[in-house]
């Protein structure tokens, strides 16, 4: 994939993350959605946020804290995708897979 390609298939995935902190989109369509792409770190932390944001519906709803913390941390993927700048080191801690 080259740079071109890369920055629009993140730019994507940022419009993607957005609609579905927009309640344009349920989790589950959003990651129906996904674009393809090959082994970019910052879209694979991207998609295991989602993947989380998925599988703590539950856990938002009862706790507004952490609704609050974990969408902010998608807003701040979103301006990673969309920008090129690294994201920040917890982020990618939490959500990079061990071993990877």
């Amino acid at each position: 994939m080259n740079t071109n390609n890369l920055v629009e298939v993140r730019k994507s995935a940022a419009n993607i993350l957005k609609k579905m902190l927009d309640r344009k989109l349920i989790p589950k369509e959003a990651k129906d959605k996904w674009p393809s792409y090959k082994k970019d770190k910052i879209l694979d932390i991207a998609f295991h946020a989602l993947d989380h944001f998925e599988a703590d519906e539950d856990i938002r709803l009862k706790d507004k804290k952490y609704a609050k913390w974990q969408t902010e941390q998608i807003q701040k993927i979103i301006l990673c995708l969309e920008t090129g700048e690294p994201i920040e080191k917890d982020i990618a801690d939490w959500l990079t897979p061990r071993g990877v």
